[in-house]
């Protein structure tokens, strides 16, 4: 890999003195630099994507930090001018500050500490993001006095330290200038200014190592390099239970922070996970992974066996191991190689991981990267959840793990948006995934809320349907619309099991049908349209005036609305809740299997409402006589009669017109499970908005579409 980089480094160089890119060429022979692995696409015959690390010193970092992101994009473009491989795909460039793995703090002490001059330093940047932001008054007051004894402190405990302070504002005054003349105009301009300033020293604090607290210090920064070659020469490595022979290129997965290699440990197969080319940090989330589960293991469900931890030293470089039970395949692998998947093996997943969470939330843990690579498969066929390597572990665990904000985290098919964007993180994160693997198991991708494939569609098994609205709550977007943890989950599965169905579907239908076909008979058994305004006035009517279990709904394609009321207006239009609509004509198809039947309404343009000579297509009529454009009445209060009136004291009917390039011009009315209200046919009523005319052609090929389509309370009844 090192000589597979030195060519890819050596090109970017070549193409850059092509192009008199001097500073860039400068800037990559400072650095250090490697190829860090993102994922890994088993699809397509398995595609890795890596981004090309460029390590800077401290200092040096500190020069280009203000262009990072000019430079990075140089480099990039230079990358993609003769880079092509199709199976190891370099998706961008990072330059990154290298963070020094030891500081001596001894030479600060006893009076300060590692936390102290943090404390010292955030108490700076907040004296410079106070004063930018208005906050702190400079003239008049002991400000800028008292941040002048705080700059001068960090200045020289940094000194000692051996690190260059990167704030050169010796007062408050010289910021102000500086903001000033550097069109700094917005407070938030000033505000990632100084927290940018500032950024990397912290982050170089934060992550350094101590002799203070006897910490090993390592003289080989741990790579995969040295791993390798160290376990094979050795034909493995020794632990405190024997020797173990590993084929190097025996390896089972590769992530960002560490690889997991087969070995044999008194003839018995083993899997050890290496961590290589780590902080800190992620040191210490390797060590809850291990140690802070192995408090809890009895009492944790369906989880991978910890056997040992352990640090090798091989010449010099630490690398810290995990030694685990082997399992046979993943259920990535799984998937990849079955030809058929069964409804039951489906629930057997959700029920193993269903009891997975359930232990982990007894014990306050959060897994928080639940994906298919990380659930094995045992001989007998039963799944297994690991890697807990970024797992949040509560107070009462040792080994807290902690993440830094804006660390890359988990997986982005499976995580739940909170985690992508650096929400807060609850129980609800792993039942977003729980329910996107079960989603993914069955159909084969992930649903990011666009619709959705369904369950009960191709899995003719009762307990599909209510697995299915499981599923669309659990993979909710928010999290508090989602299950709250498992016992929620089997709450709601045990009432739609066990409890009777109060509501039959068809009861409505049957309604919905008699109602029409009693004033337009014709609509029976075939296809036709009606322009008779009275016979559409009279089953419009009627839709309000017949009590059914829920109400009846219109549907544009793009849109459902329940109908709350119908009303004939004055001039012949027709008021649909807030709709007015100018009815052309009706088309019907009614028959025995009622929920086929298809009502729909065809409209045409409508004109806008004049008002002292101005149109409106919103407006509000009040106590029947009085007509004002709507945004009158948004405030809560409306002048009425010469006074000012909340509107809560009024009769009020909104009335809602739509611009012709806007309109809808075909509305499908039915009840509640009709095949043409359902959303996932919204599709093909959307198409019909594109004709100016239907035809019986039209209706026919509409009608047959949705039927392949029911809802799932058809499929229960059905």
């Amino acid at each position: 890999m090192n000589d597979y980089i030195q060519d890819i480094i050596s090109m970017i160089v070549q193409y850059l003195r092509n192009n008199s890119q001097n500073e860039i060429i400068d800037l990559i022979k400072k650095s250090d630099y490697s190829l860090e692995f993102i994922e890994h696409d088993g699809w397509n015959g398995g595609v890795d994507f890596y981004r090309l690390q460029l390590y800077l010193s401290f200092s040096e970092y500190n020069k280009y930090i203000e262009k990072k992101n000019e430079c990075e994009q140089i480099i990039y473009n230079a990358l993609n001018t003769f880079y092509r491989d199709e199976r190891l795909v370099i998706t961008g460039i990072d330059i990154v500050s290298k963070i020094e793995r030891y500081i001596d703090w001894t030479a600060i002490a006893p009076n300060h500490t590692k936390e102290s001059v943090i404390s010292l330093l955030n108490s700076e940047k907040e004296y410079l993001i106070k004063t930018g932001t208005g906050e702190l008054q400079i003239k008049g007051t002991s400000a800028n006095d008292d941040y002048k004894k705080v700059h001068s402190n960090t200045s020289s405990l940094l000194k000692q330290l051996g690190i260059e302070h990167v704030n050169n504002y010796t007062d408050l005054w010289a910021w102000f200038n500086d903001y000033k003349k550097q069109n700094l105009d917005s407070y938030q301009s000033r505000r990632n200014y100084i927290n940018n300033l500032y950024s990397p020293l912290l982050e170089l604090l934060n992550n350094s190592e101590s002799n203070t607290n006897n910490t090993t210090i390592f003289t080989e920064k741990p790579t995969l390099h040295i791993l390798s070659q160290y376990l094979k020469t050795n034909k493995g490595f020794d632990c405190s239970f024997g020797h173990i022979n590993i084929n190097v290129k025996e390896s089972l997965g590769q992530g960002g922070n560490g690889i997991v290699y087969r070995g044999a440990l008194q003839n018995c197969t083993v899997a050890i996970k290496f961590l290589i080319e780590y902080s800190s940090k992620k040191l210490e989330r390797f060590k809850a992974e291990y140690f802070n589960i192995s408090i809890v293991r009895s009492k944790l469900k369906n989880i991978v066996n910890y056997i040992l931890y352990g640090e090798l030293n091989a010449d010099g470089a630490i690398f810290p191991y995990i030694i685990m039970e082997i399992y046979p395949t993943s259920l990535k692998s799984h998937k990849k190689q079955a030809t058929h998947i069964s409804f039951s093996e489906i629930m057997k997943l959700f029920n193993c991981l269903c009891d997975a969470l359930n232990s982990f939330e007894e014990q306050d843990i959060i897994h928080r990267d639940l994906k298919p690579d990380n659930i094995l498969i045992d001989r007998d066929g039963n799944f297994t959840v690991s890697d807990f390597g970024i797992a949040h572990f509560s107070t009462q665990y040792p080994i807290q793990g902690l993440t830094k904000k804006g660390e890359r985290l988990a997986n982005f098919e499976f995580s739940a948006p909170e985690q992508i964007q650096g929400g807060k993180i609850s129980f609800a994160t792993d039942i977003y995934a729980l329910f996107q693997i079960i989603y993914w198991y069955a159909f084969d991708e992930i649903n990011r809320g666009t619709g959705g494939k369904h369950l009960y569609d191709i899995f003719p098994d009762t307990d599909a349907i209510y697995l299915d609205t499981l599923l669309y709550k659990g993979i909710s977007n928010s999290p508090e619309d989602r299950y709250q943890n498992i016992t929620e989950i089997q709450t709601a599965l045990n009432n739609m099991r066990f409890e009777p169905k109060e509501i039959n579907p068809f009861d409505d239908m049957h309604t919905f049908s008699h109602l029409v076909r009693s004033t337009v008979p014709e609509f029976f058994n075939d296809i036709a349209y009606t322009d008779n305004k009275d016979d559409i006035n009279s089953i419009l009517l009627k839709f309000c005036a017949t009590k059914t279990n829920r109400p009846f709904e219109f549907n544009t394609g793009t849109s459902n609305n329940t109908i709350d009321n119908i009303e004939i207006l004055d001039n012949g239009n027709i008021l649909i809740n807030w709709h007015e609509l100018n009815i052309a004509g009706m088309w019907g198809c009614l028959s025995n299997d009622t929920y086929n039947d298809i009502l729909i309404l065809e409209t045409l343009p409508v004109k806008p409402y004049t008002i002292n000579g101005q149109e409106e297509w919103a407006v509000a009529i009040i106590e029947d006589s009085y007509m004002i454009p709507i945004r009158e009445i948004e405030s809560g209060f409306v002048r009425y009669n010469g006074k000012v009136v909340p509107t809560s004291q009024l009769k009020i009917q909104e009335r809602y017109l739509y611009p012709e390039d806007l309109h809808q011009r075909y509305y499908a009315i039915g009840a509640f499970a009709h095949c043409s209200i359902i959303q996932k046919n919204d599709c093909y009523l959307d198409s019909l908005q594109e004709k100016k005319n239907l035809t019986r052609e039209d209706i026919k090929n509409y009608r047959k579409q949705i039927t392949r389509n029911k809802s799932k309370e058809l499929h229960m009844y059905l």
